[in-house]
C-alpha cells in the first residue's frame, strides 16, 4: 500500500508537471506570435536627417518622444516637430520630455556632483567601458560631467578619438566669456553626426522651455506648455509603465497640442 502511494504520489506530479509544461509552451508560443506579428506593422525611421515619416496627414491622436531630441542637431529635431504636427490630428497632442539644460547647468555652476546620480552606475571597468569611458564615471570633474550630458564627443573622459576634446579650464573659461546659451550652442557645433551616427548614445544637443517652445510654435504649435512627470492631459501617457520612466529627476516634460 505505501509503494502504491508512493507511485500514485509519482503520477500526480508527473501529469500535473506535464501539463505545466505543456501550457507554459503553448502560452509562449502564442506571446512570440503575438508579438512578431505586431512587428510587421511597426515602422522604423531615422530621425537624424530631414525626412518625412511615411505616415499620412491627420492620422495620429497622440504623438510621443522621450530622450531622443538631446541625440540629433536643431534641424533634425525640426524636422521632426513638422512631422509630428502633420501626422496629428486637430486637438492632437505631442508630449516630449528630455534631459533640461537649465536643471544641469544649475548643478555644474553650483558644483553639485549629487545631481548626476547615474555617475555610480559607472565604476566598475565593465561598466563604464560599456559607454566608452576611460575611467570610473565618479572620478570625473563636474565640467566633465555636465559636459557629457550636453555634448559627448567633447568630453576628455571619452574613450574614443575624437577630432576635438575639451579640458575643464577650456569649458570654465568658455562659460565665463559667453553667454550661457551661445556658449551651449557653440559646443553642438562642435559635435558632428557622422561621430553621432557611430555612437548613437552620446549627447549632441541641449533643451530647455524656452527653445523648446519656440521651435514648437515655428513647427505649427500654437498652444506649447511645460507639464511635468507622469501629468499628461491625455489619460493614456499618464501611465508611468509606459511613458515618462527615463530619468524623471533630470528631465523636462513639455506638451503642444495641434
Amino acid at each position: 500500500p505505501v509503494h502504491s502511494c508512493y507511485l500514485l504520489n509519482l503520477i500526480v506530479i508527473l501529469s500535473v508537471s506535464f501539463f505545466f509544461y505543456f501550457f507554459f509552451s503553448l502560452f509562449f508560443c502564442f506571446f512570440l506570435f503575438f508579438f512578431s506579428s505586431r512587428r510587421r506593422h511597426t515602422r522604423y525611421i531615422s530621425v537624424t536627417g530631414v525626412q518625412t515619416c511615411a505616415l499620412p496627414i491627420y492620422v495620429a491622436r497622440i504623438v510621443y518622444t522621450s530622450h531622443t531630441i538631446e541625440h540629433i542637431d536643431d534641424s533634425a529635431a525640426q524636422n521632426l516637430f513638422e512631422e509630428a504636427y502633420r501626422i496629428l490630428r486637430k486637438d492632437g497632442v505631442f508630449r516630449l520630455t528630455m534631459p533640461d539644460v537649465d536643471l544641469n547647468y544649475r548643478a555644474f555652476r553650483e558644483n553639485d556632483r549629487s545631481f548626476y546620480f547615474w555617475k555610480e552606475m559607472y565604476v566598475e571597468p565593465k561598466e563604464y567601458q560599456k559607454v566608452c569611458l576611460n575611467r570610473p564615471m565618479t572620478e570625473a570633474s563636474i565640467q566633465q560631467l555636465f559636459l557629457w550630458e550636453v555634448a559627448t564627443s567633447l568630453s576628455t573622459i571619452l574613450d574614443a578619438d575624437m577630432p576635438r576634446k575639451l579640458t575643464d579650464s577650456e569649458i570654465d573659461a568658455l562659460f565665463n566669456e559667453m553667454e550661457r546659451d551661445k556658449a551651449l550652442d557653440y559646443l553642438v557645433t562642435l559635435c558632428s553626426v557622422k561621430t553621432q551616427q557611430e555612437y548613437p548614445g552620446f549627447h549632441m544637443n541641449w533643451w530647455n522651455e524656452s527653445k523648446l517652445t519656440r521651435m514648437l510654435k515655428r513647427a505649427g504649435f500654437e498652444t506649447v506648455y511645460r507639464s511635468g512627470y507622469g501629468q499628461s492631459v491625455t489619460p493614456v501617457m499618464r501611465n508611468k509603465v509606459l511613458f515618462d520612466n527615463t530619468k524623471p529627476e533630470i528631465s523636462l516634460y513639455v506638451e503642444a497640442i495641434k
